[in-house]
């Protein structure tokens, strides 16, 4: 027989009571952070985002000029280079690096970090409109 195993978890507001027996469904909860290097420039990164594909680790943001950007993904592959002051959203991954009073120059950068953490939990019913409704409630991560 199998050892019982308990955990603590977050329900999502507006979901209890639950009825005995309910099944859950664990809704993601992708969180992105980033860490400034020992940079000459005093711009700041922000509006960070991560969608469909980003990679779970860190992602390098190497200037090459002062406008220009090299993205590395964790597995040291280039994407697309992004530009100071213009909107970023390729491989997932989503930012904005914003000029400061001090010019970056090349080598200065950025650590963009893509964590996933334990999401809340909602009722799970399989039924066409639920199944659409809470697409991370699949037989993968009921709980």
């Amino acid at each position: 027989m199998g050892k019982l195993v308990t955990q603590s978890i977050v329900i999502a507001e507006g979901a209890l009571p639950l009825p005995r027996g309910t099944v859950l469904g664990q809704q993601s909860n992708v969180t992105v952070e980033s860490a400034a290097g020992a940079n000459n420039g005093n711009g700041t990164i922000g509006a960070l985002s991560a969608g469909s594909g980003v990679e779970i680790s860190t992602y390098t943001l190497t200037a090459t000029g002062a406008t220009t950007y090299t993205v590395a993904t964790p597995e040291r592959v280039d994407l697309a280079n992004a530009t100071l002051g213009t909107a970023y959203a390729k491989g997932g991954i989503g930012f904005t690096i914003t000029d400061g009073g001090a010019a970056f120059g090349a080598g200065d950068s950025f650590a963009v970090t893509v964590a996933n953490s334990v999401g809340t939990f909602v009722p799970c019913i399989k039924t066409a409109s639920e199944w659409l409704a809470n697409p991370s409630c699949d037989p993968g991560r009921l709980w």
